[in-house]
C-alpha cells in the first residue's frame, strides 16, 4: 500500500472534493425522494460537542472531530489515552521510554515532536494541562477514563480557540455537570486476568444529587484501578563469572591498561539469556481519581460551578523488556535491571466556571490552577556502564541510581463572550491568560559504580583513535547540592535545576456568518503575547570539568488566523473547507555530555526558536439512506516550518533543534452503518504521510542532523473497525461486540535510519505493524450492564519502541536491545450501573 505516499496534495484535495460533490448529488436526490430529511429518519448515536466553544451537534461542526460518550467508551473498554488512540485514527500515542512506564508522547495528524512545547493540547474541560519537554524526563500527563461525559479529539490546528498548545490538534476530557433536578448514579467495576501476567481490577462510583432543587447540586466520584503487570524482572547470570566488563575500545587507552592489567575485553562475550526472577509482573500500575463539583444557580441567568479534580498514578516498574532475556513467541517478557524503576504522578485542578446569560449573548469565565508533582527512580546502570566501560554488562553490586523530579504549576484565566444564536451571525470573543511554571531536576548517583576517573580528570592520550581527551573520559565525579535526594551521593550528572516560566496573554475571536440559509463563512484570529524564561544548571563529569549554566529569554507575538466555508447541502449533510495556522513557542537545551564531541553552546544550539504550520482541509459529514449511513471524512495538507525536533546521538544524549520544514498530508474517515435496528457496523480510517523537506547540516562536523525525505516518526495507517449486534431477550437486551484495530508499520526512512545523518544506527529496526481484536458479550438490565470480554484475542505482541544501549561506546561488546509491547491476551468481567 505504498502508492499513497506519492499522492500529490492537489490530487488528495481533488479526490475529497469530488467525493463531496458526488455525495452532494446523492443527498439532493434523496431529498427529492423525501428520505434523508424525513422527520422520522433513523437516529444513531447523536452526540453534542463543544469543539468550537459552543454546544453543537457533532454533525454540524465544520472541522474533523472524533467524539465518544461514556456509554460508547464503556462498550469498547476504554480506560486510558492509549485505548482512545486505538479507536481514533490520526491520534498517536508512543511509549518508548525505557525508564518510565507512564511516559508517553502524543501527536495528531503527524505533527509529532518530542521536543519543546507540546504539539497537542490536553484539556480537562477548558483547563489546559499539557507540559513542555524540559530537561531529560518530562512529559504530559493524561487523565484516566472514568465518570466523563465525553472525550473529544479535535484534529488539525486549533490555534484560534485553544492557543499555542494545540498545533496539531487537541484532546478534551469533558466532565459531567451536577444536575439541578435529577438524582444520578454511575458505577463501574471490573476484574480481569492477563495471560502470563497478573490480575487487574477496578471499582468506582459517581453520585449526583440536587441539594436544593433548581438552585444547588453536587456531584462526587471516586475510582481506583489496579492494572496487573506482565513483565518480570530478572537477576541475569553474569557472563564469565563477573566483571569488570570493558570493551577493547576502552582497553586501548593507557589509563585503562594500567588500571585493569591483563583484563580480557568484553568484545565477543555472549549476552546473558537466563537468570533468577526476582519480581514477577513487576510493571503493575495503580491509579486513583477523586472529583467533586458543586453547582449553584442563584438566578435563572447565572450558573456557577466550582470543582476539583485529583489523580494519582503509581507505576511500579518499567514496561520495557530485554530481547536477550525474553521469549517473545511464548509471551515471556523479562528485563534485567538491577533495580525496579518506580514512579508516581500526582496532580489536582481546582477550577471555577461562571456563566451568565445576558440574553443575546453569554459571558463565560473559567479560572483554574493546575498543580502537578512527578517523581521517578530510574536504574541507569546499563546506560552509565556503557558510557564508562563500553558495555552495558555490570556486576550485581554496581548501580547508578537516577532520581528525577518534575513539577508543574499552571494558573489559567479565560473570559469569553459568545452569542446565543438567533440570527445570521454567531460569534465568540475571548481573553486568555496563563502563567506556566515548570521545574525539572535529575541526579545520577554513581557512588557504587567503579568509575576509573583520576581525581583531576583524565590526561591527554597519544594513542589513536584518541586525540587530546578520550571521548569517554570527562572529569572527576562531584557531590550534589543541598537539593540532592541522597546525602553524600557521588554524581555523574546532575540537572539541578532546569526551570521554565512561560506566560501567555491572548485575545481571540471567531465569527460565523450565514451568507445564505445553507452557506456559512467562518473567520477567526488569535493574537498572543508570549514570554518564555528558561534557565539550567548542569554539572558532573558527564557534562564536563565545569558546570554549565545557561539562560534564555524569548518574547513573541504570534498571530494564528483561521478561515472556513461550509455548505449545508440538506439537514443531514455538510461539506466544508478551512485554512488555519498553528504555533508553539521556542525554548532551550541543557548541555549534553562532553563525550558526544559536540558543544551546544559553542555551536549556537543552546536554544531553539518557535515553529508554526498552515493547515488546509476539506471535508464532508452527514447521513444517507434515511440516516442509516453516517459518514465523516476529511483530507488535509499541512506545511510545518522551523520544526522543533529532537536529535538523538549515539552517545545516549539528545537535544532540540529547529529542523527545517516538513509536509504532512493525509485523510481520515469515520463511517457507520445500521443495516438493521439491531446491527451496527463502523470503521474509522486514518492515513498520514509526514516528511522533512530540507537538509539540516551538522554544525560540528560532517553529515546532517536530518535530511530531506526523512520521515516523521509514526504509523501511516490506522484502522478501527467494529460490529455490534443487539439481541432482544424478553425484559432484557443482550449484545455482542467485536473490534478490530490495525496500526501499520513505521516507514523505513526515519532520521536514525538514514546513513547521511549523524544519528544513523544500522542496528535499529523499523517498528512493525500489528492487529488487535477485542470481543465483548453482555446483557443490559434496567440499570445494569454486565459483560464478559477478551482483549487482544490473538495475543499479538508487536515489538514497539525498539532501542539500543549507547552504540558509540559498545564497540564489539554485547549490546542491550529493549522494546515494549501491548498487553497480552486478557479475559475479564465488567459491571456498569447507571441510574
Amino acid at each position: 500500500m505504498t502508492f499513497c505516499t506519492h499522492i500529490k496534495p492537489r490530487m488528495l484535495m481533488a479526490g475529497v472534493a469530488l467525493t463531496a460533490i458526488g455525495w452532494s448529488s446523492l443527498a439532493s436526490a434523496q431529498d427529492g425522494e423525501g428520505g434523508a430529511n424525513s422527520s422520522d429518519g433513523f437516529v444513531g448515536n447523536a452526540i453534542v460537542v463543544t469543539a468550537q466553544r459552543q454546544a453543537q451537534s457533532l454533525d454540524d461542526v465544520p472541522i474533523s472531530v472524533a467524539a465518544f460518550d461514556t456509554r460508547a467508551m464503556d462498550e469498547r473498554g476504554v480506560r486510558s489515552i492509549d485505548d482512545l488512540s486505538q479507536i481514533s485514527p490520526g491520534l498517536v500515542i508512543q511509549r518508548s521510554d525505557t525508564r518510565n512506564a507512564s511516559a508517553a508522547r502524543i501527536s495528531i495528524r503527524g505533527i509529532n515532536s518530542a521536543a519543546g512545547a507540546a504539539t497537542t493540547g490536553i484539556y480537562i474541560d477548558d483547563v489546559p494541562i499539557q507540559a513542555r519537554s524540559l530537561g531529560y524526563a518530562s512529559y504530559s500527563v493524561f487523565p484516566q477514563v472514568f465518570d466523563l461525559e465525553r472525550v473529544e479529539v479535535l484534529r488539525g490546528p486549533q490555534g484560534t480557540l485553544f492557543g499555542a498548545g494545540a498545533q496539531g490538534g487537541a484532546v478534551r476530557f469533558i466532565t459531567p455537570d451536577p444536575s439541578l433536578y435529577d438524582l444520578s448514579v454511575y458505577g463501574r467495576g471490573e476484574v480481569s486476568t492477563t495471560e502470563k501476567g497478573d490480575e487487574s481490577w477496578e471499582l468506582g462510583a459517581a453520585v449526583g444529587v440536587p441539594l436544593i432543587e433548581g438552585k444547588l447540586a453536587l456531584r462526587v466520584s471516586a475510582w481506583h484501578r489496579f492494572e496487573g503487570g506482565y513483565v518480570d524482572r530478572m537477576v541475569y547470570d553474569r557472563p564469565n563469572g563477573g566483571g569488570p566488563y570493558i570493551s577493547s575500545f576502552y582497553l586501548n587507552h593507557p589509563y585503562y591498561q594500567a588500571t585493569y592489567p591483563g583484563l580480557t575485553p568484553v568484545d565477543g562475550t555472549p549476552e546473558p539469556t537466563t537468570g533468577t526472577i526476582v519480581e514477577k509482573d513487576s510493571n503493575y500500575l495503580e491509579t486513583d481519581i477523586v472529583r467533586a463539583a458543586l453547582r449553584f444557580t442563584p438566578t435563572d441567568e447565572l450558573d456557577i460551578t466550582a470543582s476539583v479534580f485529583y489523580q494519582n498514578t503509581y507505576s511500579n516498574d518499567s514496561a520495557t523488556y530485554w530481547l536477550n532475556l525474553s521469549d517473545v513467541e511464548n509471551h515471556d517478557f523479562v528485563q534485567g535491571n538491577n533495580q525496579a524503576q518506580p514512579s508516581s504522578d500526582e496532580f489536582y485542578i481546582p477550577s471555577l466556571e461562571v456563566e451568565y446569560d445576558a440574553g443575546p449573548f453569554s459571558i463565560v469565565s473559567t479560572t483554574s490552577y493546575f498543580k502537578r508533582d512527578q517523581e521517578a527512580f530510574n536504574d541507569y546502570t546499563t546506560f552509565e556502564h556503557a558510557i564508562y566501560f563500553g558495555s552495558y554488562l555490570s556486576d550485581l553490586d554496581e548501580s547508578t541510581d537516577a532520581y528525577q523530579f518534575n513539577e508543574q504549576e499552571n494558573f489559567t484565566q479565560e473570559l469569553r463572550f459568545q452569542s446565543n444564536g438567533g440570527g445570521p451571525v454567531n460569534w465568540v470573543l475571548g481573553f486568555f491568560y496563563t502563567d506556566n511554571k515548570q521545574e525539572a531536576r535529575q541526579y545520577n548517583d554513581i557512588s557504587t559504580l567503579p568509575v576509573p576517573f583520576p581525581e583531576m580528570g583524565c590526561p591527554p592520550s597519544p594513542v589513536p583513535p584518541f586525540v587530546v581527551t578520550p571521548p569517554f573520559c570527562y572529569g572527576a565525579p562531584v557531590e550534589g547540592s543541598d537539593r540532592s535526594p541522597v546525602d553524600g551521593a557521588v554524581l555523574g550528572n546532575a540537572l539541578d535545576p532546569m526551570t521554565l516560566d512561560e506566560t501567555q496573554a491572548a485575545v481571540f475571536a471567531q465569527v460565523d456568518y450565514d451568507i445564505t440559509e445553507r452557506l456559512t463563512l467562518t473567520a477567526g484570529v488569535r493574537v498572543a503575547k508570549t514570554d518564555v524564561d528558561i534557565s539550567a544548571t548542569n554539572y558532573g563529569p558527564i557534562v564536563g570539568p565545569e558546570p554549565v549554566i545557561a539562560e534564555a529569554q524569548q518574547s513573541e507575538t504570534p498571530i494564528t488566523p483561521k478561515f472556513g466555508l461550509n455548505y449545508q447541502i440538506n439537514d443531514d449533510t455538510l461539506v466544508y473547507a478551512s485554512v488555519a495556522k498553528g504555533f508553539r513557542t521556542g525554548g532551550g537545551n541543557p548541555e549534553i555530555g562532553q563525550g558526544c564531541n559536540l558543544s551546544l553552546s559553542q555551536n549556537g544550539l543552546s536554544f531553539y526558536d518557535s515553529d508554526s504550520l498552515w493547515s488546509y482541509e476539506v471535508g464532508a459529514k452527514g447521513g444517507l439512506f434515511n440516516n442509516r449511513l453516517q459518514i465523516n471524512a476529511s483530507g488535509y495538507y499541512i506545511e510545518w516550518d522551523n520544526i522543533q525536533q529532537n536529535i538523538g546521538l549515539p552517545c545516549g544524549f539528545q537535544f532540540v533543534i529547529n529542523g527545517g520544514s516538513a509536509v504532512s498530508k493525509g485523510f481520515d474517515a469515520d463511517i457507520t452503518i445500521w443495516p438493521t435496528d439491531q446491527l451496527m457496523l463502523s470503521t474509522a480510517v486514518g492515513y498520514n504521510h509526514a516528511e522533512f523537506r530540507e537538509n539540516v547540516p551538522n554544525p560540528a562536523g560532517a553529515g546532517n542532523l536530518l535530511s530531506a525525505g526523512d520521515r516523521v516518526a509514526g504509523s501511516p495507517w490506522q484502522v478501527a473497525t467494529s460490529a455490534m449486534y443487539e439481541v432482544p431477550m424478553g425484559s432484557v437486551e443482550g449484545y455482542l461486540r467485536g473490534d478490530w484495530n490495525y496500526v501499520s508499520a513505521w516507514p523505513d526512512e526515519l532520521i536514525n535510519q538514514n546513513p547521511a545523518n549523524t544519528s544513523y544506527n544500522a542496528a535499529l529496526r523499523t517498528q512493525p505493524g500489528y492487529h488487535q481484536v477485542n470481543l465483548r458479550a453482555g446483557v443490559r438490565l434496567d440499570t445494569f450492564d454486565v459483560s464478559l470480554f477478551v482483549r487482544n484475542v490473538f495475543n499479538d505482541a508487536p515489538e514497539l519502541g525498539y532501542g539500543q544501549s549507547p552504540a558509540a561506546f559498545s564497540a564489539g561488546g554485547p549490546d542491550l536491545y529493549q522494546a515494549v509491547t501491548v498487553r497480552p491476551r486478557t479475559f475479564g468481567l465488567t459491571l456498569v450501573g447507571r441510574y
